[in-house]
């Protein structure tokens, strides 16, 4: 028996045995924590690796009822290790330490808890989600949820339950690193899988083409893209912060974890397009660009009213272009439209510049064009020289105007991996990948050999022998060396080139209203509009459909999906489903309070390292909330969202009373 067919045969063992390892190994390192907050933490790390990887054909459904029961027994185990922790053990009552100095914080018979901020929030939420519940129009599918989907009011407590977790249970440094290394790993394992799959070697052997659209471990094209794409933010701050942090570790140690966090960062890059989402497309572009707006400190006010209100009004103007550009707004009535955006855009860079100067408003321009070109970079490779061309002219102004500071230069991995963005779209091929990090790692090699050496004319001797003898090797056969010197494009043999049709769909989608799609939002909003307060009930969508179905939408679909169980956007299924006050409580309350929690924590935290652990993880929840505009949240996608949005809680509380030291 082969190692493949074991592991087709013995999956769920498999799986069992690669959490059960994560988990034993920091039970079993980590000896200075206390015995039973060790436990909790190792479940945690099994929830980030466990989530993604884990399925199984032994049940019915493969992917998601196996990813839930995941979730759902290891947070039982942990709340009841929590309980435990608390009441019996008591460490938050024992402390004697300042860490509770200066930090608001409740306190039950004796039990303290850190106020993260979001407790009144996400009771909100909860509470309106049981009155939907208990009026729902199906009471049974509403608590359970629906069939492959089970996101009903008990998966709605397991979210609200898994940002409390973490941000209250994640409090060391240390811990820190293992999160994010669990998390980027996990990723990766998962897009090695989808890159297989996209190449026609699914060692599952699935009934379905895979190489039409990979979906990984992750059940769906929609969701895998998403998924590993939000790990792309994570991984540079992971980068960040071990670069700020290199001189407490060995050589060895540091350019392993440095160079292979760079190297998984630039295979989920890949993996991710195979999925062709456009829901994926948006969710990176807004990911990408709130992290660049951050690192190129065009968001750095003095002010605490200045910071919230440039970041504000940034991402704004940012998200106005994306719907003028992506959706052809213009289009509709130019006479119209066309004034407005010359209106609006004008009075935004007149505003930038009479506060910032007209530097840091070519580095806003740059970012917002940079993004836009990644996704028209398939179709040609003009696209690709706008795009690099921006990206220097943003990395020249940053490097100019903060020097020693700019995080270009302090962290040059970040640069690569940004202008790996452009060529990897551009040459997608699995050779071309593949080839690619063959010569980035030899070329890091040889850069650290070069700092090391004592005879330095050796080491670029040998350097310069080694890339002659690779271009010699790979040049005949490489196909980006083709389409570069014969104008010549294989779409055939290019596993992303539809990915640039899809963005052709985005007119149609949004205001064009010939897609299903668009078909299935109007029915969403009528559908709100008569249960305007509390909706029909959590997960009620396939059972209620058939009432405000439109005629058009079986045209639309072809005619064999007639009762979708989502709407294929998460805000319009909020509406449908909980009504107005399940919108205002999940994304008005929580996210709205989640976003000032964060922004608050980076505007003091923007001298510290934990700065871009802090932003990384925000770059991730904004990748989901623009995703879920083409798509919906399945267990893997939103529980990865919460998991977020209380990681960064804990990360900025952490910071508020620590110093990042040797220590």
């Amino acid at each position: 028996m082969t190692l493949i067919q074991f592991i087709r045969d013995h999956l769920l063992l498999v799986e069992i045995i690669i959490v059960s390892s994560l988990f034993f190994t920091y039970l079993l390192t980590e000896t200075k924590v206390p015995l039973v907050k060790r436990a909790i933490n190792g479940l945690l790390l099994v929830l980030i690796f466990g989530i993604p990887i884990f399925f199984t054909s032994i049940t019915r459904s493969v992917f998601e009822v196996n990813k839930l029961l995941l979730l759902r027994v290891t947070t039982l185990l942990i709340v009841g290790l929590w309980i435990i922790q608390s009441w019996w053990v008591d460490y938050d009552k024992k402390d004697t330490s300042d860490g509770y100095r200066g930090k608001p914080f409740y306190e039950w018979w004796g039990v303290k808890w850190f106020k993260t901020g979001l407790e009144i929030p996400l009771l909100i939420w909860l509470v309106v989600n049981l009155v939907s519940t208990a009026l729902s129009q199906n009471l049974f599918v509403s608590i359970i949820g629906a069939y492959d989907r089970w996101e009903g009011i008990l998966t709605v407590v397991n979210y609200a339950v898994l940002i409390l977790i973490f941000a209250k249970q994640v409090d060391s440094l240390r811990f820190f690193y293992w999160i994010f290394f669990s998390f980027i790993v996990s990723a990766a394992m998962s897009a090695i899988y989808g890159i297989f799959q996209s190449n026609g070697l699914d060692f599952m052997q699935w009934s379905s083409d895979a190489t039409s659209r990979a979906f990984g471990s992750i059940n769906n094209p929609v969701h895998y893209g998403p998924f590993v794409g939000m790990m792309i933010p994570l991984a540079f701050g992971y980068m960040i912060q071990i670069k700020r942090f290199q001189s407490d570790m060995g050589k060895v140690l540091f350019h392993s974890l440095y160079f292979l966090s760079f190297i998984l960062t630039l295979v989920i890059y890949y993996a991710m397009f195979t999925s062709w989402g456009r829901g994926t497309w948006l969710g990176f572009q807004g990911a990408i660009t709130i992290f660049l707006l951050f690192i190129s400190r065009l968001v750095d006010e003095r002010s605490k009213k200045q910071y919230f209100a440039d970041f504000l009004v940034t991402i704004a103007m940012v998200g106005l272009m994306y719907v003028m550009l992506l959706f052809r707004v213009y289009a509709l009535k130019p006479l119209v439209m066309v004034p407005v955006m010359v209106i609006l855009f004008g009075g935004y860079g007149i505003w930038v510049f009479r506060s910032q100067g007209w530097l840091n408003v070519v580095e806003r321009v740059a970012i917002v064009l940079m993004i836009y070109q990644i996704q028209l970079i398939p179709s040609g490779l003009s696209h690709v020289i706008i795009y690099f061309s921006l990206l220097t002219v943003l990395m020249v102004i940053h490097n100019r105007v903060y020097r020693d500071e700019s995080i270009f230069m302090r962290n040059k991995l970040i640069s690569v991996v940004l202008f790996s963005f452009g060529f990897i779209l551009f040459s997608p091929t699995i050779i071309d990948f593949l080839l690619y990090l063959l010569v980035l790692t030899v070329a890091y090699g040889v850069r650290q050999l070069y700092v090391w050496a004592k005879d330095k004319s050796l080491v670029m001797v040998g350097s310069g022998f080694l890339f002659i003898f690779l271009a010699v090797l790979v040049i005949p056969q490489h196909s980006f060396t083709g389409k570069l010197f014969n104008n010549e494009r294989k779409s055939s043999s290019n596993v992303l080139i539809t990915a640039t049709g899809k963005t052709s769909t985005y007119k149609s989608e949004a205001i064009g209203g010939h897609s299903p799609r668009m078909s299935m939002w109007k029915s969403g909003i009528s559908w709100g509009l008569h249960n305007p307060v509390f909706g029909t009930g959590p997960d009620t969508i396939k059972e209620m459909y058939p009432f405000y179905r439109r005629v058009e939408y079986a045209r639309l679909e072809g005619g064999y999906n007639l009762t979708p169980d989502r709407l294929h956007n998460e805000y319009v299924n909020t509406f449908a489903t909980t009504g107005f006050l399940g919108v205002v409580g999940r994304y008005g309350l929580v996210i709205g309070m989640y976003l000032y929690l964060l922004l608050n924590y980076l505007y003091k935290n923007r001298e510290e390292p934990s700065f871009y652990l802090l932003l990384s993880t925000l770059c991730g929840v904004f990748f989901y909330q623009g995703q879920v505009l083409f798509n919906f949240g399945v267990v893997a996608t939103t529980s990865l969202n919460y998991m977020l949005m209380g990681l960064g809680l804990a990360i900025g509380y952490y910071s508020l009373g620590n110093r990042y030291d040797s220590k």
